[in-house]
C-alpha cells in the first residue's frame, strides 16, 4: 500500500493479495493517514489487488469499511470492472459509510470531489 497527497484528496493504491485480515488492515491504515493528515476524501486505487476468494470477503471488506471509515470519510474506490459486484459497496452504504466502487478513475475522482466529504449516501450526488 502506498500514499500520496492530492489536490483535495488522499490517494491510496492497494496491491497485493486480497484476505480479510490483510483488506481490514489497509482500511485501518488508511483511516489513520487521513485523519493524521486531516483528509476526508480518499480515492483508493485498488486494481492492483486480487479478487476476494470468496462473497464472504467482500462482506466483511464492506463491513470494516464501515465500521472504520464511517460517515465521516468520503472513499472512491477503483477496482477492475470484471471483479466488482458491488457486494462490498452495498454492505458498507447499508451500514453508513460513503463509498462508491467504480472501474473508471475519472468517474471516481468526479464523484469523490463533487459533492461534500460529509454528505450521507454514497450514490446521491
Amino acid at each position: 500500500m502506498s500514499f500520496e497527497e492530492a489536490d483535495g484528496y488522499l490517494l491510496v493504491r492497494f496491491k497485493g493479495d486480497w484476505t480479510p485480515d490483510g483488506v481490514r488492515q489497509a482500511i485501518e491504515d488508511v483511516a489513520k493517514r487521513a485523519q493524521d493528515q486531516g483528509y476526508t476524501r480518499i480515492l483508493v486505487d485498488a486494481r492492483k489487488l486480487s479478487a476476494p476468494t470468496t462473497g464472504f470477503h467482500r462482506f466483511l471488506a464492506g463491513q470494516d469499511a464501515a465500521k472504520i471509515w464511517g460517515h465521516p470519510l468520503k472513499v472512491a474506490a477503483v477496482y477492475p470492472g470484471e471483479l466488482i459486484d458491488k457486494f462490498v459497496e452495498t454492505t458498507a452504504v447499508n451500514r453508513g459509510a460513503n463509498l462508491v466502487v467504480l472501474s473508471d478513475v475519472d468517474a471516481a475522482l468526479s464523484w469523490l470531489m463533487e459533492s461534500p466529504a460529509n454528505e450521507s449516501n454514497a450514490t446521491s450526488g
